[in-house]
């Protein structure tokens, strides 16, 4: 052996959002002046960090390195533990690389959110919205619904009521809201509610919303059918009480006079018009129906109504996982889902020149770039920001390209995180638009 190891301690224990240590003890026990290379393999890998990742010894001499864990409060570190193996690879004779073992406990953490599609819904024999439970922790979550209004008049029902959500998965829940009586005439009456998400141990996430009854008839009908009535009644009145009165105007004692002689009918002279010369109407000719005695027309000269380019509402598909770009519940979080025809997956491409901004439905927001690091150390995290802040893309056939970076739109092999990385022309750099 040319180097002997000590990991100090074996095993550690973190919470994900914090940060957990370790000690790698290096003897070198060979005669020569050695340079070893540290690394840390395993699915903890992506958390650690090696100060320093290159160490230099003398022969007989001790080195330290500090190994550090810093798994993110994310879905992706998965509570329980994560062995993980020490890489120590001599330069010089690298055949006698030694391997030490580890392993890195993470604890469970819940974060539940719930959201109600849409907020307001309206109808005249009740509604049907949506629930959406975001499962954001680490760890599956078992919870509960339960419907309720201030007054207790609403009837709920909820399909499923109990639902199992994995880490970094949403569960949809169809939701049916129903009044107490069907309001035939009247205004509009806005009903209240809430949906309580229970779980075991824990606070219920509350989410409100409000159902707007609509009158089966409009008020307008009810005016209408009184003033029809009305006007009825009162002609039926006016038919039977109206007796019409008839009477002659001639005089009595007068004697028509007849007119005397014969009544003679002179014709009325005109004048003779030889046949060779024309008539003033022949003389004056009308207007030409000749193309020379037209009025020209203008050659659509016409006020034209400005064109108002229309916004094509699609869903963006990655190629890996088949699942949906997705804009969280905080408006700023992005990230890959499960489809569901959400408003929180519905993108826009706005053209901007040679190149592209991507808005978002639910918000108006664009996607961007934060500049922090995202899911591996060479990758940049996306977020939203305002549309004139925002960055701009490029459309490729196997990359949506980030102008300022120059990366490509990627997500994570778990199928979650989204980020921007390398071109690499993988599956999971590969997006399609779907109407």
């Amino acid at each position: 052996m040319s180097i002997w190891t000590s990991l100090e301690p074996g095993s550690v224990t973190v919470d994900p959002g914090g940060t957990g240590s370790l000690t790698l003890r290096l003897r070198n026990t060979t005669d020569l002046v050695e340079e070893y290379r540290i690394a840390v393999a395993g699915d903890a890998g992506r958390w650690a960090q090696v100060d320093p990742q290159v160490i230099r010894l003398y022969p007989g001499t001790t080195g330290t390195v500090q190994i550090t864990f810093a798994p993110p409060r994310s879905p992706d570190a998965a509570a329980g533990s994560h062995p993980f193996a020490v890489e120590v690879a001599p330069t010089e004779q690298p055949h006698l690389k030694t391997v030490v073992e580890g392993n890195l406990t993470l604890t469970p953490f819940t974060e539940l959110r719930a959201e109600l599609l849409p907020p307001t819904v309206r109808g005249r024999f009740g509604a049907r919205p949506r629930f959406a439970v975001d499962n954001f922790g680490n760890t599956k979550v078992t919870a509960s619904l339960i419907g309720k209004d201030n007054g207790g008049q609403l009837r709920f029902e909820l399909v499923p009521a109990n639902v199992q959500i994995e880490p970094g998965r949403a569960a949809w829940v169809k939701g049916r809201v129903r009044p107490p009586r069907v309001s035939w005439f009247g205004s509009r009456q806005s009903h209240p509610y809430s949906v309580d998400v229970q779980r075991s141990g824990a606070e219920p996430t509350s989410v409100t919303g409000t159902y707007v009854q609509l009158a089966l008839l409009p008020r307008w009908l009810l005016g209408f059918f009184s003033v029809l009535v009305a006007a009825g009644m009162a002609f039926a009145v006016a038919w039977f009480a109206f007796i019409p009165q008839y009477a002659s105007r001639a005089r009595d004692g007068i004697t028509p006079l007849n007119p005397t002689g014969n009544q003679i009918t002179m014709p009325t002279p005109t004048a003779d018009i030889p046949k060779d010369e024309k008539s003033p109407q022949d003389k004056n000719p009308g207007p030409s129906d000749s193309p020379d005695g037209q009025k020209k027309s203008g050659g659509g000269g016409g006020d034209t109504k400005p064109k108002h380019r229309s916004v094509t509402w699609v869903t963006i598909v990655n190629g890996k996982n088949k699942g949906c770009l997705d804009n969280a519940s905080d408006g700023s979080s992005v990230y890959v889902m499960q489809c569901n025809d959400g408003d929180n997956q519905h993108w826009a491409w706005i053209r901007l020149g040679q190149d592209w901004k991507l808005k978002n439905k639910k918000n108006g927001k664009c996607l961007s770039q934060s500049g922090e690091q995202g899911y591996l150390v060479s990758s940049v995290n996306t977020s939203m920001a305002a549309c004139g802040e925002a960055d701009l893309w490029g459309r490729e056939s196997d990359c949506v390209r980030n102008r300022k970076t120059e990366s490509c739109l990627d997500t994570a092999d778990d199928g979650h995180a989204v980020y921007l990385f390398n071109r690499n022309e993988g599956d999971n750099q590969r997006w399609r638009s779907v109407k």
